[in-house]
């Protein structure tokens, strides 16, 4: 991801663009040619160069960068998952409050796919009955974490923002693909709600079949979002004419969904809360939430257990 960072922070206006830090130096090298900036020889001389700083590291590295980030006043855009445990998390939170407030943006970068924003301003969460999110790839990157935090944290952190209200509980299965059973490959969750709506989440990245999709049941319509496409569509049920039979008519409406890149919106984002010194969409507190329901999923697929959290 780093280098797709590089990519859309050499584009924009509002920035300047300093410099990278690797601990493979050819590869800093090599990235800090291609964009005219400086190839730190450490983080720490990183730090003292500039105001903000983007960690696309592997997940197990995330708090020791964040932490040295915080501790030097930098602006932080970090990666998702925000960290490895609730304990980093905490410690991270209550560093930034203590020492300099910094802007920390988490990237959930879904939530600036522009089918997401749309549909957060669509909907009424009270209408909302049932969220169905399917995450299906292929994938060999961040194989340092198991598929809930390498995937689902994506979806768990959409379905938290769109029903706002506590989780009643929690049901997990998972797999692994290989016999090593390090990190789970394979994982079904249902959350219930407490105002009475479930989600079902499936996230699988040895699957054959490339798909990102996220479906809505309300009372009166359901929404079907295809991430990867940028499809969204809308089923009505509408009262039909006819007085005999109480007929229920079917009407399918395809919004025009604006051809923004998510991560360009994203890092556009933090600036601009930078700049402005306003919170961002999805901060450390917001990230935390999803991070304490990955931890829960976990405790259900160990102790084959159905988590309460009432």
């Amino acid at each position: 991801m780093g280098r797709n960072h590089c990519k859309v922070v050499n584009l924009l206006k509002s920035s300047q663009f300093i410099g990278v830090y690797d601990i493979d130096s050819d590869k800093c090298k090599e990235v800090a040619v291609s964009y005219g900036v400086t190839p730190f020889s450490s983080y720490i001389e990183m730090l003292s160069a500039v105001d903000a700083v983007i960690i696309a590291v592997p997940t197990t590295f995330h708090y020791q960068y964040a932490e040295k980030a915080i501790k030097s006043g930098k602006h932080i855009l970090i990666e998702k998952p925000f960290v490895n445990t609730l304990e980093e998390a905490e410690k991270l939170i209550a560093l930034n409050s203590k020492n300099n407030n910094c802007i920390i943006q988490v990237g959930h970068i879904e939530r600036f796919n522009p089918v997401i924003e749309i549909i957060n301003n669509s909907i009424d969460d009270s209408n909302i009955i049932s969220i169905e999110a399917r995450r299906l790839s292929e994938t060999e990157r961040n194989l340092d974490v198991d598929v809930v935090l390498d995937l689902m944290i994506h979806d768990i952190d959409i379905i938290l923002n769109l029903v706002k209200s506590d989780l009643r509980s929690i049901t997990a299965k998972g797999s692994f693909s290989d016999n090593n059973q390090t990190h789970l490959d394979i994982v079904h969750v249902l959350l219930t709600f407490q105002n009475g709506v479930i989600a079902n989440l499936i996230a699988n990245r040895v699957s054959t079949e490339s798909l990102r999709t996220l479906s809505i049941t309300e009372k009166q319509r359901v929404i079907t979002a295809n991430y990867i496409t940028r499809e969204l569509q809308i089923y009505k049920k509408t009262a039909s004419d006819l007085q005999t039979f109480n007929e229920i008519e079917n009407s399918i409406e395809t919004i025009k969904v604006p051809p923004i890149e998510p991560i360009q919106a994203e890092i556009q984002h933090f600036i601009h809360s930078i700049i402005n010194n306003t919170p961002p969409i999805i901060g450390p507190n917001e990230a935390k939430k999803a991070l304490s329901v990955v931890m829960n999923i976990r405790k259900s697929i160990r102790t084959g257990e159905t988590i309460s959290l009432f």
